[in-house]
This record gives structure tokens, C-alpha cells and sequence, in this order.
């Protein structure tokens, strides 16, 4: 019976969904064919409209609004205004930017345009006279709408430089005010004028609300008037959240049993994906349930208004709740990726759901406030109410987690968790002593900023995990992946390696600055997704790039220059190298140091034509100029001293490569010549790295320049009594009998000293290179060795008795 009910209930779902996925697409193609009707006498006309008479005289209007403007909310339109008004004057610039281009097209076509050659007898004067005549009128025409769209270019550029202005000084108002309001008193919490908007609303605010509420009410009795069509939105949207939405959620957990493997990703994975599935079901919900009333032609400004600031609104509480769900992860606790025990993850179940419900009651109210006209009684009772209940949700709950859980060792024992509560506790109270000292505005703003930062955190923790765990994923060895990308580029897995660890990097760092904009610019009360996206956009497009001259078309093409400049310098600098330098008649240490110097100068003109692809002013790089010369001057002496000194080097080559050199007591080969330091390599096989500067500046012994043979040298005490000339005639075969010992100069014995008790004799002979010096001394050694010890003649200063 039981598996009876649980078909039926299966087949009722699928009946929903079907049902729901139809709804969607015949609104979907209504919504269309309304759009195209509306839209086709739109597409008809290109040319944006755009009058600088209206423009000067909006922006006068904007700066009379602006100096009688009383809220940060005024500011706020007047700033949006603004802003709409610097957009059409872009739109206008580069249509006529295009008529221009076309103009001058036109201008070539003529210049290059010739007469057409015809028979001789027709080919009369008057004939070409009549040609050039209307090709010069044709000319004069084009240079004078060529002067005319130089003219409103012009006159449209002064305006955008003045609407900048009006939108800087916008902003400086807006600060002033700011904080001005943050040091302003108002009522007290406790105060009965505090409460007084609700409890003895004015005539004009009662008027307001009344006028709002019959335009809404009227915008649902036109609904439904409809109710046989309208209906279908409604239950659709009522399908989608309650229906939809859990289905979707459990399509997620099952795709991810199914194909993400088991592991860290597959928790990161639904950590990310569950708040965006919230917000967009949320979103989509909403929508199909305002669709009756936002597609009606008669609706008033003040409910669509409204209704677009509602679902904004609900869209950002569904984030809060949706990273509640996933962080905290109650239905499945193996996924949770937090380090959080069971109990405290139940207790702070309702938690996100509390402060969702807060920010949606009492923003609701605030939007209402907002779109009748803003009542600043109202609006510090909404924030000042809103902030008190935040703070006192901010305080309870983790007083409660430690009533109920005070002997759980690992929560006593966690610093970091026990440092956040500790913050989160005392801006609590910070927001509940200025709400009842009556600093209204500074204690929404400490509360509205504290839930907005546990939120972009979490959310940046979140995706930094979930991007750490999908390039883990992509790149693990053993993975189908990875194997495909092996088998398709013939890479190995060292370099996989290392590609996962860049795409992580660059993952990072753009989550890094998504969350420090976020945190700049945004605020729980005031930031949707869509301004900040709108701010990362600015800041990518021509508007945050003009400063420096770039132009963002030209990305592209600098990223490919140096992409296939320095492919071409590593290719030629191989070529150089192994090819064509080892077959001159160069030594190698002039080859190493000519391969150095055109790579010095490859990367060199690599920089430059990055930087021309781009577009860069060099005159806006002047202050950087100057920061490299107070650098240079001071922290970087050092290296451009080594840098020069390395020039010096490669060039006058004083020292080169295979050179066997003594500096400093070190002693070795010159084995690399780079741009900062020299690599010498000892005769343990260890190298030294000595600053190219000190090669330059000390006293440099070098073995090899100018007499490249080395000298073995071995000096001998024997007894007074002991036969020199035997002596010598011993040492001296040894040397002609060794094959690295040289002809000449002949090996030679010469008698050092002699005193009372011995003699001192030193032989020397020449090999063909330092190198061999160590190795040949110690084979004679034991070659002389072994020839005074047959003759009896020890190298000692007492005399010793023969063996018999």
C-alpha cells in the first residue's frame, strides 16, 4: 500500500513539473511576441536621441536637486540620473563616431574615383567639367557634415566632462552626508518619538500609504478581471517554489552522487549551488507571480516601482538563506564542509531564516516608504528597528550555543570561532547602546555592514573552495579528464600540475577582488548582485581603463603579441644557440654572452610592443617613471649596479664563459653569465653565485686569459744526507712519464732551501689547462711515492734504515 501512494505521489510531481515547464514556455513566447510588437519601431530607428539643449538643461535641474537633496536616498536618484544621462551621451558619441567613419569611407571612395574613359568623340571638355563639378559639390557636402559631427562630438564631450563633474560633486555630497547622519542624534529607541511614525502616522504619510495602496489594489482588481489567464501565473509560481524548486534541489544531489566524484569537490560543489538555485527559483517565482500585473499597460509607476524593488530585495534574503542551507547543511551532515558539529549546526538552523525575514518585513516597508516619498520618521524607525532586532538575533544565539554546549571541548578550544563571537558580541552591543543613546544611523550602518561582510566571507570562502576543488578535480591524474587533456595536448602530469596550481592562483585572486569590491562598495541594506556586477563591468570596460589610454578591444590583441613574441624569442634564442652560433668560429663564452644579450633585449621590445598594443599614453605612465627613479635611487641601486656590471661583462668580457677564475678565495669555472649574478662552479661540482657587481669591483684571478696552461707544482723536504741529484733525476722521470705532463716547457727541479737538517726541493711541470692540475698533482704524488720508496729515499727530516 505504502509503495502504491509513493507512485502516486511520484506520477502527481511529474505531473507538476511537465505542467509548470509548459506554463513557463507559453509565457515565455507571449512575453516574446509582446516584446517584438513593442520593440520593432525601436529597432527602426539606430540613431540613439540625444539633445545637448535637454542634456545642459537636466544637468542644471540635477544640481538645484542636489543642493536642496535632504537624504542619502535623494542623492542616490539624482546620482542614477546622472549616470543614465553620461550613458546616452556615450550612446551619441559613438553613433556619431560611426556616421564619421562612414563619412571619411566616403571621402577615400571619391578621392580614388576616375573619370570613365569613353570614345574619343564624346570625350569632350565639357563633359569632364560636369564630373569633377558634381564629384567637388559631393566632396564639400561630406567636409561639411564631417565639420558638423566634429561639432556635436565636440559639444557632446564638454557636456559628458560637465555631467562628470555634476557626478563627482554628487559623490562628495553624498559622503558629506553620510556623515553627518552617522554623528546625528535622533529619538532613542525607548523614546515614545522613536515609535511615533507607527503609532500617530501624519496626515501626509497616511495620504501616501493610501494613495500606494489603492493604485495596488487596483493594479490586482484588474488581475483579476483576468482571473482565467492570470491564474496560470499564479499557480505556476506557486508550483515553482513549493514544487519546482525541491525537485531541482534533488536533481542537484543527484547529479552529484552520479557524476562528480567522492570527495571535498562534491560538497564544495552543492555549497555553490544551492544558494544560486535558491536565488534563482526565488527570482523566477517572484516574476511569474508579478507577470500579471507588470504586463498590464495602465499600471502605475509606483507599483512597478515598488515590485522591482521587492524582488531585488527578496532575491538578496534568498542568498542569506540559501548560504545558511549550504553552510550549515542540516538535511545531509556528511556533505557539510565546515568543520561544525551537529548540535550547534542544528541550533543555528533558523538563524539565516530570522535575519531573512527581518531585512524582508522591514525592507518592504522601506520600499514602500521609498516609492511614496520618503518620511524620514519612517525611515529611522525601519532602519533603527531593523538594526536592534539584528543585533539581539547576533547576541542570542551564540549565548545559546554556549549555555547548551558549554562542555563540548573542541568549541572551548577553537581561538578563531571564539575571536568571531567575541566581535560579533561587541558590535551587538555597540548597535544596541547608540540605538538607545539615539544614534539611529550609525547603528544600522555597524548592523547592515556586519551581516554584509559574514556574507561576502561566507560566499568567498565558498566559491574559493569550490574553484580550489573543481581545478583539483579537472587535472587529477587518474581522472577521465585529465586524461583526455594529456592524450589531446601531450602534456605530462608535472605540467598538469602546474597549470592546476596557475588556474587556482588566478581563481583566487579574482574571488579575491570581487570580495575586497563587494566589501568597498556594496552594503546589506543598499547592494544587489546586479551593482556590483555593474561595478566589476565598469571597472573592465573603456570607462575604467580611459585613465590610462587603453582601449579594451586591444586586450586581445596585446595578450596575443606577447603570447607569439615571446614564442618567436624562445625559438630564435634555441636556433641562435644550437645552431648557428656553435657553427662559427665564436668560442663558447662569447656565444653564451651574445645569447644573453639578445635575450636582454628580446624581453626588452617584447614590453614595448605589449604596451603599444594596448593603446598605453606614455605620458600617463610618467608617475610611474618616477616611482622607478626614487626606486632606483635608493632600494634598486644594487641590482641595476649588477645589471650594468653584467653588461659590462657580455661586452668587454673581461671574464667569459669557461673561464677559471679565483675571487674571494673561491675558485672555479665560469659556467653562466646572467643579468644579475655569475655562476661559478667548484670542483665538488657545487656553484657559487657571485654578484656580477664584485667581478667588476675586486680583484679577479683568472687562469684562463691570455696562458690557459695550468702549472702542477709539488714541493719536497728530504734529509740532509739524502742524494739531490738521484733526487732529482726520480722526480723528473716521474713527470716525463706522465701523459697530461707538457714538452714544453720542460719539467724542471729547483732546489728551494737548505738548512742544518734538510734540503727543499720543488718540481714543476705544464699541462694544457688548469682543470688538470688537480688530477695530474695527485697522480704524481703517488708515482714519486713509490719510486723513492724503492731507492730507499723517504720524504722525511730524519734518515731512515733501508729494508733488507
Amino acid at each position: 500500500m505504502f509503495i502504491f501512494y509513493r507512485r502516486v505521489f511520484n506520477y502527481l510531481i511529474q505531473s507538476m513539473l511537465l505542467f509548470s515547464i509548459f506554463f513557463f514556455c507559453v509565457s515565455s513566447t507571449l512575453y516574446a511576441s509582446e516584446g517584438k510588437s513593442s520593440n520593432s519601431s525601436a529597432t527602426e530607428q539606430t540613431q540613439p536621441t540625444f539633445e545637448a539643449k535637454s542634456a545642459q538643461k537636466s544637468l542644471k535641474d540635477l544640481k538645484v536637486a542636489l543642493a536642496n537633496a535632504t537624504t542619502t536616498i535623494e542623492i542616490d536618484k539624482l546620482s542614477e540620473d546622472t549616470q543614465v544621462i553620461i550613458k546616452k551621451i556615450d550612446e551619441f558619441i559613438a553613433y556619431q563616431k560611426m556616421q564619421l567613419e562612414a563619412l571619411n569611407t566616403s571621402l577615400i571612395a571619391l578621392s580614388e574615383l576616375k573619370p570613365i574613359e569613353v570614345e574619343p568623340e564624346k570625350n569632350d571638355e565639357v563633359v569632364q567639367q560636369a564630373d569633377d563639378k558634381i564629384i567637388s559639390q559631393k566632396r564639400e557636402r561630406i567636409l561639411k557634415e564631417q565639420d558638423k559631427i566634429n561639432l556635436s562630438i565636440n559639444e557632446a564631450t564638454e557636456l559628458k566632462s560637465l555631467a562628470n563633474e555634476v557626478l563627482q560633486e554628487i559623490a562628495r555630497v553624498r559622503q558629506q552626508k553620510f556623515k553627518s547622519q552617522l554623528t546625528t542624534k535622533n529619538a532613542s529607541v525607548l523614546s515614545f518619538k522613536f515609535w511615533q511614525p507607527i503609532l500617530e502616522p501624519t496626515q501626509a504619510q497616511s495620504n501616501r500609504f493610501k494613495h500606494f495602496s489603492n493604485k495596488f489594489t487596483e493594479s490586482i482588481a484588474t488581475v483579476l478581471d483576468g482571473i482565467s489567464f492570470n491564474l496560470i501565473y499564479v499557480v505556476g509560481a506557486v508550483l515553482f517554489w513549493f514544487i519546482v524548486r525541491l525537485f531541482l534541489e534533488r536533481v542537484l544531489y543527484q547529479f552529484s552522487i552520479k557524476y562528480i566524484p567522492f570527495g571535498r569537490f562534491r560538497r564544495s560543489f552543492l555549497l555553490a549551488a544551492l544558494p544560486f538555485f535558491t536565488v534563482l527559483a526565488t527570482l523566477i517565482a517572484l516574476n511569474l507571480l508579478f507577470k500579471p500585473i507588470t504586463s498590464q499597460l495602465d499600471v502605475s509607476v509606483l507599483v512597478l516601482d515598488f515590485i522591482e524593488g521587492f524582488i531585488e530585495l527578496a532575491g538578496f534574503c534568498a542568498l542569506v538563506t540559501g548560504l545558511g542551507r549550504a553552510f550549515l547543511a542540516n538535511r545531509i551532515p556528511s556533505r557539510r564542509l565546515i568543520d561544525l558539529p551537529n548540535n550547534i549546526a542544528k541550533e543555528l538552523t533558523y538563524f539565516p531564516v530570522l535575519i531573512a525575514v527581518v531585512a524582508l518585513s522591514f525592507g518592504t516597508i522601506e520600499i514602500i516608504n521609498n516609492v511614496t516619498g520618503v518620511i524620514v520618521g519612517l525611515t529611522v524607525w525601519t532602519t533603527g528597528l531593523s538594526a536592534l532586532i539584528i543585533a539581539l538575533l547576533i547576541i542570542v544565539y551564540p549565548i545559546r550555543i554556549y549555555h547548551t554546549h558549554s562542555n563540548d571541548e573542541e568549541l572551548n578550544n577553537s581561538s578563531k570561532k571564539g575571536m568571531i563571537h567575541v566581535l560579533l558580541l561587541f558590535s551587538s552591543l555597540f548597535i544596541i547602546i547608540t540605538s538607545i543613546l539615539g544614534y539611529i544611523s550609525l547603528s544600522s550602518y555597524v548592523a547592515y555592514q556586519t551581516l554584509w561582510i559574514m556574507i561576502v566571507i561566507l560566499g568567498y570562502y565558498g566559491l574559493k573552495q569550490f574553484s580550489k576543488d573543481f581545478w583539483q578535480a579537472i587535472f587529477y591524474p587518474s581522472n577521465p579528464s585529465a586524461k583526455l587533456i594529456k592524450q589531446t595536448l601531450n602534456l605530462n602530469d608535472k605540467l598538469l600540475e602546474q597549470i592546476k596550481i596557475i588556474l587556482t592562483a588566478l581563481s583566487h585572486c579574482a574571488l579575491l577582488l570581487g570580495m575586497i569590491m563587494a566589501l568597498l562598495n556594496g552594503s546589506f541594506s543598499g547592494a544587489t548582485t546586479q551593482t556590483l556586477f555593474d561595478k566589476v563591468l565598469n571597472l573592465l570596460t573603456a570607462n575604467g581603463l580611459e585613465g590610462f589610454g587603453i582601449v579594451p578591444q586591444n586586450l586581445t590583441n596585446a595578450v596575443v603579441i606577447l603570447f607569439i613574441s615571446i614564442y618567436v624569442l624562445s625559438v630564435s634564442k634555441k636556433w641562435l644557440s644550437k645552431e648557428f652560433l656553435p657553427k662559427t668560429s665564436l668560442d663558447i663564452g662569447i656565444s653564451a654572452s651574445l645569447v644573453t644579450l639578445y635575450s636582454n633585449i628580446g624581453y626588452v621590445l617584447i614590453i614595448m610592443f605589449t604596451l603599444a598594443a594596448l593603446g598605453i599614453e606614455w605620458s600617463k605612465l610618467a608617475w610611474i617613471v618616477s616611482a622607478l627613479s626614487v626606486g632606483i635611487g635608493f632600494g634598486l641601486q644594487e641590482i641595476v649596479k649588477n645589471f650594468i656590471s653584467g653588461i659590462i661583462l657580455l661586452t668587454e668580457r673581461p671574464v667569459k664563459v669557461g673561464d677559471s677564475i679565483g675571487i674571494a678565495g673561491i675558485e672555479g669555472d665560469i659556467k653562466r653569465i646572467n643579468v644579475r649574478a655569475t655562476e661559478i662552479q667548484l670542483s665538488d661540482r657545487s656553484t657559487v653565485i657571485v654578484p656580477n657587481s664584485q667581478l667588476i669591483a675586486q680583484n679577479v684571478k683568472n687562469n684562463s686569459k691570455n696562458n690557459p696552461k695550468g702549472v702542477v707544482s709539488i714541493e719536497l723536504n728530504f734529509a740532509i744526507d739524502s742524494d739531490p741529484e738521484l733526487i732529482q733525476s726520480l722526480l723528473l722521470d716521474a713527470y716525463r712519464s706522465h701523459s697530461s705532463i707538457l714538452a714544453e716547457p720542460t719539467p724542471e727541479v729547483r732546489f728551494s732551501q737548505l738548512n742544518s737538517s734538510e734540503i727543499n726541493l720543488t718540481v714543476t711541470g705544464s699541462v694544457q689547462s688548469p682543470r688538470l692540475v688537480g688530477k695530474t698533482k695527485s697522480d704524481l704524488l703517488f708515482i714519486i711515492l713509490k719510486e723513492l720508496r724503492v731507492s730507499g729515499i723517504y720524504p722525511s727530516a730524519e734518515e731512515r734504515t733501508p729494508k733488507a
